[in-house]
C-alpha cells in the first residue's frame, strides 16, 4: 500500500473501530423526557445550561479558541515547511513524520495530566497548558521571522 493509501486508510480504520466500540456499549444514555424534543430545542437547552455555568463557559471558550488557532496554524504550516522554497525545505514524507510526532506527545500528555494536576493543582495545570499551547501556536510565526544563517 502506498503512503497516501496508509494516510487515508489508517484514520478510516480508527474511525470504524471507534464507531464499533460505541455500538457495543450497553445501556441507555438518553435523558428520559415526557415528550420528544427537537434538535433545535436540545441545542438551545445545552446553550442555556452552558451560559449559566461560568467555569464550563470559560473552558468551552478556551477550547474553542485553541482549536481554531491550532487548525489555522496547521492549515498554513505546510506552506512554511514543505518544498524547496519553504523555510524548512522538508519533503512531503518528512513533513508527515513531523506531524506524526504529535500523536505520541498527545498520548504522553494524557498520561501526565493526572500526576501534574495532583502535584500542581487543577487551576495552575490548566493555565500552564493554555500558555504552552499559545506559545506553540506563536512559535511558527516567530521562528520563521528570525534569520536562520
Amino acid at each position: 500500500m502506498s503512503a497516501a493509501g496508509v494516510a487515508f486508510a489508517a484514520p478510516a480504520a480508527l474511525w470504524a473501530s471507534a464507531v464499533l466500540a460505541l455500538l457495543l456499549l450497553r445501556g441507555s444514555f438518553r435523558v428520559e423526557r415526557a415528550r420528544p424534543a427537537t434538535l433545535r430545542a436540545d441545542i438551545a437547552e445545552g446553550a442555556r445550561f452552558l451560559w449559566r455555568q461560568p467555569l464550563l463557559r470559560g473552558l468551552a471558550a478556551s477550547v474553542g479558541i485553541f482549536n481554531f488557532a491550532t487548525n489555522a496554524t496547521f492549515t498554513i504550516f505546510a506552506l512554511f515547511a514543505v518544498g524547496p522554497g519553504s523555510i524548512l525545505e522538508l519533503s512531503g514524507a518528512t513533513y508527515g513524520l513531523l506531524l506524526a510526532t504529535i500523536a505520541p506527545g498527545s498520548v504522553a500528555g494524557s498520561f501526565l495530566a493526572a500526576p501534574c494536576e495532583r502535584r500542581f493543582g487543577r487551576s495552575r495545570s490548566l493555565k500552564v497548558s493554555l500558555l504552552a499551547g499559545a506559545l506553540l501556536m506563536v512559535a511558527p510565526a516567530v521562528l520563521t521571522a528570525m534569520p536562520c544563517s
